[in-house]
């Protein structure tokens, strides 16, 4: 418990919260079934937007998208009203649908987001 890592922002309902440090942070979906590997693809589209591949990791019920922050991410999540998120794994495809209204404020307020972008 330190003060290193805050939440961001959080959409409960949805299980979807943002973590920020310094000069980074991770979007962190919680409650999903588990994978049966630590490393499965993801697709994300934002709005009718063009999908593409981001990176990450799933643990126990969880799956954080870190060190993947780009550009095209991060203004769909500041622009976008809705981030569709696809997980492949050798077993399965889900598909998760998250509301994004309120995030661009969240960026106003947090720098450590523009400042991950690579």
């Amino acid at each position: 418990m330190t003060d290193e890592k805050q939440v961001i922002y959080s959409n409960k309902s949805q299980n979807l919260f943002v973590l920020c440090r310094a000069n980074s942070a991770g979007i962190l979906f919680l409650n999903m079934p588990a994978l049966s590997k630590s490393n499965p693809k993801a697709m994300v589209r934002f709005d009718k937007e063009k999908a593409f591949e981001v990176r990450g990791a799933s643990g126990k019920n969880t799956y954080i998208i870190a060190s993947s922050f780009n550009k095209q991410f991060i203004d769909g999540m500041i622009n976008g009203t809705t981030m569709l998120l696809e997980i492949k794994d050798p077993n399965s495809v889900r598909y998760y649908e998250y509301d994004l209204k309120g995030f661009s404020k969240v960026v106003d307020d947090n720098p450590c987001l523009t400042n991950s972008i690579t």
